[in-house]
């Protein structure tokens, strides 16, 4: 039997990103993926919300059997419509990504600003530099 432990840290991802929301929004985001709404009993208490582990079980519950498909199109629609790009999952260390990255000369600070974004997954762009040429090995940001 093998572990998606890529699956898993999307779940955990998700659920923690989730609990934080009021439960009309998550129930929204649900309901465009056909999955069963949480009942307000199940998220708050007394009129205030459950503690964050006990909301995050609740997620939990409701996306672990989801299919990939519908589990990728969830976490889509979460970043989009709250502004997060937390549920994204680091690359493994064991599978380096490099990325090749010309631009205009305007744009330097821009591109010097995605290759500190993506260095933070482990990404590594090159850059290339106004005199690069195809036998230069360029400049790493």
């Amino acid at each position: 039997m093998l572990i998606d432990v890529q699956r898993i840290q999307q779940i955990r991802s998700l659920s923690h990103e989730l609990s934080t929301k009021h439960l009309r929004d998550v129930n929204l985001l649900f309901d465009a993926v056909k999955v069963p709404p949480i009942e307000s009993s199940e998220w708050e208490q007394d009129d205030h919300w459950r503690e964050p582990t006990d909301r995050i079980t609740v997620v939990q519950e409701r996306v672990q059997g989801l299919q990939t498909a519908t589990l990728l199109d969830l976490i889509s629609a979460t970043e989009a419509v709250f502004g997060v790009r937390a549920l994204a999952v680091p690359l493994n260390a064991g599978q380096p990504l490099s990325i090749f990255a010309s631009h205009l000369a305007t744009h330097r600070d821009l591109v010097g600003q995605v290759a500190a974004e993506l260095m933070k997954w482990g990404i590594e762009m090159f850059v290339a530099t106004s005199t690069s040429s195809p036998t230069m090995s360029g400049e790493r940001r």
